[in-house]
């Protein structure tokens, strides 16, 4: 059973016009092979404002990270799916990067063991000020038939997102720590890692010099990772792609690039069993976003999908797809005083590209990719409350 798209509130109203400007407006400006996606269905009204959307492996239902209206630090955890009214399965303080395993059973996730008060545990290098990650955090897993979380004996540390191994069985976790070196105290980057069932966990480190492991990515094989990680080498920072054998703890470097912001997300291409990255050229014009998959460390990367936005408007933190073929960014043209006037999302996959717009007065974003890069999952966002639309985009075969 499809829920309706277009059922109830001012919000649903706005996205009825959606579905009928993807179709009218087609693609993106600027990019070959422009086709419309289609709305398949929609997660209804929500409170508050969707961050993320991570779908499950059979693509009907997603977890969802939502951050409150009234105090955007307070995260908490919803799922909805297809027939399936949203709830919420976490109740904060601040409940984030939620992951389904493999069987649609479980989702990890982080959560702060200790609210944060005003002033206190300040950001790490790296971190937004007024950022909800802490030096207090664990990694718990909510399992969907007993209706109930457990957490995982991770060790209280600063958790990124968390990432299940292909099997289902193991979890893996960027972290830092706080380590004195003489009478300085420095942050100490690893990835943590423990069997799902029970056991001690292990720990990985990259080499010295990694300020700040933003990513992590599983290999098919379910041994290797794909790491994004900042490296400071004196005032210079670097942004670098290493991939990492959970087996050995060894790693190596895929690829670099000076420009700290230049890699805003890796992936791994599940066909090559090769990690990948968008270059972003913010701040130009056009800016554009380009995924390249790193043949090796010599050549870089090769070129598999450009998007560019209109003049004069702003792209921002590109996603992925899962087989490594295509990347999904939000573009944003901002009018005075900092407001969002208009908003669209941009997509190529296998060739073809399109942009969703947004109606005036709803700020869209791109939430998340379906397991299959089939389909794209994107936000919108009116004061106080929020719609997730999941859109299904052309494909050949």
């Amino acid at each position: 059973m499809r829920p309706n798209c277009l059922a109830g509130s001012k919000l649903a109203g706005c996205v009825a016009a959606i579905a009928i400007a993807s179709v009218v407006l087609g693609g993106c400006r600027g990019n070959r092979g422009v086709t419309a996606a289609h709305p398949a269905w929609d997660t209804g009204l929500l409170p508050g404002h969707v961050q993320k959307a991570a779908f499950s492996p059979d693509g009907r239902m997603l977890a969802l990270q939502i951050a409150s209206s009234e105090s955007p630090g307070k995260l908490r955890l919803w799922v909805a799916g297809i027939g399936r009214q949203a709830r919420p399965i976490t109740a904060g303080p601040a409940d984030r990067d939620p992951e389904w395993n493999p069987s649609t059973s479980r989702i990890v996730y982080v959560a702060e063991a200790t609210p944060r008060g005003a002033g206190e545990s300040p950001p790490a290098q790296g971190l937004a000020a007024g950022s909800p990650v802490s030096e207090d955090n664990l990694v718990r897993v909510f399992d969907i038939p007993a209706n109930a979380s457990m957490d995982l004996g991770s060790p209280t540390a600063m958790f990124l997102a968390p990432r299940w191994s292909p099997d289902g069985q193991r979890v893996a976790v960027p972290m830092l720590t706080r380590r004195a070196h003489g009478r300085v105290e420095k942050f100490c980057a690893q990835i943590a890692l423990t069997e799902v069932r029970g056991g001690p966990w292990s720990f990985a480190s990259l080499p010295d010099g990694t300020a700040f492991i933003r990513e992590l990515a599983w290999y098919a094989d379910g041994r290797h990772l794909a790491v994004k990680a900042d490296t400071l080498c004196g005032d210079v920072a670097f942004r670098e792609l290493h991939v990492v054998d959970t087996a050995s703890g060894m790693s190596r470097l895929a690829c670099t690039t000076q420009q700290a912001w230049s890699m805003v997300h890796i992936g791994v291409a599940q066909t090559t069993r090769t990690p990948c990255f968008v270059s972003c050229t913010m701040g130009s014009e056009p800016e554009e976003a380009v995924l390249y998959v790193c043949a090796q460390e010599e050549a870089g990367g090769v070129e598999v999908a450009r998007l560019t936005a209109r003049t004069g408007w702003a792209i921002g933190s590109p996603l992925i797809s899962p087989d490594g073929h295509g990347i999904a960014v939000s573009a944003v043209q901002w009018a005075d005083g900092g407001t969002p006037d208009e908003s669209e999302v941009m997509w190529s996959h296998e060739g073809r590209s399109g942009t969703i717009p947004s109606p005036a007065g709803l700020k869209c974003s791109v939430a998340g990719w379906s397991p299959d890069s089939r389909s794209i999952a994107v936000s919108y966002q009116r004061e106080r409350a929020s719609r997730v639309v999941v859109y299904e985009l052309p494909h050949t075969g």
